[in-house]
């Protein structure tokens, strides 16, 4: 149950009143197919900027995969720190709502959930940290990106995209994590009377709310499993 006294509607707009009244008038747009040609050029152009799309595509992957292996342990010791303290705004917010005497079920859920989430994500990046390969991590250090690439054995590649995924999507959890323990913290300190800037936050992010965003960080988790244990990608 909410301690809020009263509910607001969201995207509703409209109010009940005498002078109340409804626009039932229609504007009916006419559609003319383009030519021949005109649709020839479409097709040419959305083929080009796919095939350039794409290129672009790879090529960003190729230097981030580089790039990465070579800050691998200033990338690890970040996401390390961020893990740790995702869910030190939750317990500001359980010490506070406590306090406060508004402190309810659904409020030690999600702190527990909260906890529950750093525990898993933490768990996975020390895994992910054990599959680290030090000569790949040599190789990127000590070549250019062609030289790299071309240094690679094919089970070399498929770990180096398995490390850096991995860990893109334990960072992208991890921050998840983050906004809803500051959702928490945005309700504890918001007002009874629905209103403030503290209240407007915790109205705003609604989509952190760990319905949502908890099954995310779920999908997130076996995900990072899955792409650990070598289901993708798979370059031999």
């Amino acid at each position: 149950m909410s301690k809020f006294t009263k509910n607001k509607i969201k995207g509703s707009q409209n109010i009940q009143g005498d002078n109340n009244y409804q626009d039932n008038s229609k504007t009916t747009n006419n559609f003319y197919p383009p030519s021949e040609p005109s649709k020839r050029q479409s097709h040419d152009w959305d083929a080009g900027t796919i095939m350039w799309g794409s290129f672009i595509l790879l090529m960003g992957l190729l230097i981030l995969v580089w790039k990465y292996n070579t800050y691998i342990v200033q990338v690890y010791r970040f996401v390390n720190i961020s893990i740790l303290l995702s869910s030190t705004l939750m317990i500001v917010a359980v010490v506070i709502l406590w306090i406060k005497n508004e402190l309810i079920d659904r409020g030690v859920i999600y702190f527990v959930s909260s906890l529950v989430f750093s525990f898993l994500l933490y768990t996975l990046l020390t895994y992910t940290q054990k599959t680290i390969s030090v000569e790949i991590v040599q190789l990127a250090r000590e070549n250019s990106l062609i030289d790299f690439w071309g240094g690679l054995e094919p089970s070399d590649k498929d770990l180096a995209v398995a490390n850096i995924v991995s860990v893109a999507l334990i960072g992208i959890a991890t921050l998840l994590n983050h906004l809803i323990s500051f959702r928490q913290l945005a309700y504890s300190l918001a007002s009874k009377e629905s209103n403030g800037i503290w209240y407007n936050a915790f109205d705003t992010l609604w989509l952190f709310k760990l319905k949502i965003s908890g099954s995310a960080i779920i999908l997130l988790v076996v995900g990072t499993m899955l792409v650990s244990n070598g289901i993708f990608p798979n370059f031999q």
